[in-house]
């Protein structure tokens, strides 16, 4: 039987602490970061319908466009999980001034999540032989055009 599996073969899929079933996980890769909301490398969108969008930034690499999507899915059923409202992050990023990623800023209404995030990231790029030096200066070129990106 396969993981999620039913003896029919029908596979069943249960989603725990969520509001509703998740129907799909939708990812746009987007060439242009300018389209990516609030100046950032990615993005989630709230997922009330049931599907969760997440767009990102093209990076050099297919593995290290798969990090960051999975950074953003991460920190999307992270924040759903513990409450965190998505119009509050958008609210907070919109309204960022500092430098560097509006999540790791003190105050961050999505603060922990992010950081969970960050860590199942890293996790991500070890398992792909992704270089997290390399990973972080591509973000820190796509965010902004600085140099790297505080991850």
């Amino acid at each position: 039987m396969r993981h999620g599996g039913s003896l029919t073969g029908e596979p069943q899929y249960s989603v725990t602490r969520l509001q509703g079933p998740l129907r799909s996980i939708l990812v746009d890769v987007v060439a242009d970061p300018n389209k990516i909301r609030f100046g950032g490398i990615g993005d989630w969108h709230d997922p009330s319908n049931g599907n969760r969008l997440v767009i990102v930034a093209e990076l050099p690499n297919a593995d290290m466009t798969l990090a960051l999507a999975i950074h953003e899915i991460v920190e999307q059923a992270m924040c759903m999980s513990d409450g965190v409202r998505s119009v509050d992050v958008d609210e907070w990023d919109k309204n960022y001034t500092g430098e560097g990623e509006p999540g790791e800023a003190d105050g961050c209404p999505y603060f922990d999540q992010h950081a969970a995030a960050i860590a199942v990231e890293k996790c991500v790029c070890e398992t792909l032989g992704v270089d997290w030096n390399e990973y972080s200066e591509a973000l820190g070129k796509v965010f902004n055009g600085s140099n790297t990106v505080s991850r």
